[in-house]
């Protein structure tokens, strides 16, 4: 089975998204087959990889019992997305099935090709509910970006929040990583909200970090991307983040 993880901040700005479709260009140049999942309402990752919704998406996986496989669109080697589709919202809505409604996305990856990835990275809604709760039962591992912002820091509380009602148990927030995002000029408040983050959560937050510049650069929907040049400093910041991952550095 891959390594499933769901990148999630219930905040915005935070560069959810552009942390997603960077990892998976670096982990899949590196040589990884990754799968992105886009389970957001107004298809954000799909448009900033500039990709076809196609006939089908996540939202006949959830609501219509199609195979998972069925509904990827290879990007390049190595990089596969699901988009979510038409009406996956409405999933938020579905009463039957007590657990199993929010087992749905993990039994899917388990019974197709997705099962044989090295890598699924998902992006989540904002808002907890119906689809949130099936990312994070999918996932092995919960990435949350944070910017040197004490709003960012209020997403992360909610998300603690949420880990713990989901995992009762005391190493529930061994699941949990943290990627500082955004990152600019002001060097004394990164350095304070980083130092305040770690005490917190020591040794869940990843060496590297992301710059403000690298996130901009990310944000284009033309269907570039930063990865053309692996050796721009923009592609750096990720590849670094992406050795990260694969070794378990963190401060």
């Amino acid at each position: 089975m891959p390594r499933i993880i769901a990148v999630m901040n219930p905040q915005i700005a935070v560069g959810k998204t552009t942390t997603v479709v960077n990892l998976a260009h670096a982990l899949s140049s590196l040589g990884h087959q990754v799968t992105a999942i886009d389970m957001t309402a107004d298809k954000t990752l799909t448009g900033l990889l500039n990709a076809s919704l196609g006939a089908h998406g996540l939202s006949d996986v959830m609501l219509n019992n199609m195979n998972l496989a069925a509904v990827i669109t290879q990007l390049k080697a190595g990089f596969n997305l699901v988009s979510p589709g038409t009406g996956l919202l409405d999933y938020e809505h579905i009463e039957s099935g007590s657990l199993n409604r929010a087992k749905k996305l993990k039994q899917a990856i388990a019974n197709s090709q997705v099962k044989h990835d090295d890598f699924v990275l998902i992006d989540c809604p904002s808002q907890p509910g119906l689809l949130m709760f099936n990312a994070l039962f999918a996932a092995d591992e919960v990435l949350v970006p944070v910017t040197p912002s004490y709003m960012s820091l209020q997403g992360l509380v909610r998300v603690t929040d949420i880990f713990k009602r989901i995992y009762p148990s005391g190493n529930s927030l061994s699941k949990l990583w943290l990627i500082l995002t955004r990152v600019g000029s002001d060097s004394a408040k990164m350095e304070a909200i980083k130092s305040k983050v770690i005490t917190q959560f020591p040794q869940r937050m990843f060496a590297s970090a992301i710059a403000e510049n690298s996130v901009i650069a990310s944000t284009s929907y033309d269907g570039t991307n930063i990865f053309t040049d692996q050796r721009s400093d923009e592609a750096n910041d990720y590849l670094l983040v992406a050795d990260d991952i694969l070794y378990g550095r963190t401060l």
